[in-house]
């Protein structure tokens, strides 16, 4: 957050905006550990086709 952003005085809404900012943070770690997951994959493919 910048110094010009300012949070809402109310708790709801407040609430409202931490629950969305946990989803996107769940979301962003759940898609980085899929892309983790899909080059061990890759990885582990490509051990195998060349012997090792």
């Amino acid at each position: 957050m910048g110094a010009d952003d300012s949070l809402p005085d109310d708790v709801t809404t407040l609430q409202a905006m931490l629950r969305a900012e946990r989803a996107a943070r769940m979301a962003a770690e759940a898609e980085a550990q899929a892309g983790t997951l899909l080059i061990e994959s890759k990885r582990s493919s490509a051990a195998l086709l060349n012997g090792a």
